[in-house]
């Protein structure tokens, strides 16, 4: 809330968002066009954050489906819980759903974290990589868990509220839990270890070279 570039696109995604549940048919393209920016910008605050830096303003690209596609893996990340979670309570009642709600608290910060520093949807599913980090930044890492565990409670708590009240509400919590997660990893700097060389400059006959191809 008090970091405008956050607090702006919140306020857009959600304007945004509201229109697409009023719109019918049209609606639905541009939910569809919203949610993988609203993921997108997601992980982009999560890594800033994780970084220390401020986040990138979104642009065109955050709204393209094909781009950056490692960014957009928290949405079957998230899917696979909520099945889990549902089929726990469907099959097992309430007592297992709230112990598949607990890990996948647990596991979903790390999986995000994971996936912030390798940009790899594979290793953010590595139960060697996710334990790795956990090892690392357990001692802060868990305060992600509890705040999880609060804002899936605090969902449904704003579930009745008007539909934008209850949208901006939940759309709130989710940024704030993608912020936490980096901030949590960020006084570790294990962003920082992830080495990517220097670039090469070019001389005069490659930058005259591109010139002529550009021609």
């Amino acid at each position: 809330l008090v970091t405008p570039a956050v607090l702006i696109p919140l306020v857009v995604f959600w304007l945004l968002i509201s229109f697409a549940i009023w719109g019918g048919v049209l609606g639905l393209f541009l939910l569809l066009l919203v949610i993988p920016a609203v993921f997108r910008f997601q992980m982009i605050v999560l890594e800033a954050r994780a970084r220390g830096i401020e986040p990138a303003t979104p642009d065109a690209e955050f709204f393209n489906w094909f781009g950056n596609a490692w960014s957009l893996f928290p949405v079957p990340i998230s899917i696979v819980l909520i099945w889990a979670i549902l089929a726990s309570a469907e099959n097992f009642g309430l007592a297992a759903a709230g112990g598949a709600a607990f890990l996948a608290s647990v596991f979903f910060p790390a999986s995000l974290a994971v996936l912030a520093i390798t940009h790899s949807p594979l290793q953010s599913i590595n139960p060697v990589a996710i334990a790795r980090l956990m090892g690392r930044c357990g001692s802060t890492l868990w305060i992600a868990t509890v705040f999880l565990f609060i804002a899936c409670w605090l969902v449904y708590l704003v579930e009745p509220m008007p539909a934008m009240l209850a949208s901006f509400m939940q759309l709130l919590l989710s940024f704030s839990f993608f912020s936490l997660v980096g901030s949590l990893i960020e006084p570790y700097r294990i962003v920082d270890e992830v080495y990517i060389p220097d670039a090469l400059e070019r001389n005069a006959e490659e930058v005259r070279g591109a010139i002529e191809k550009t021609r």
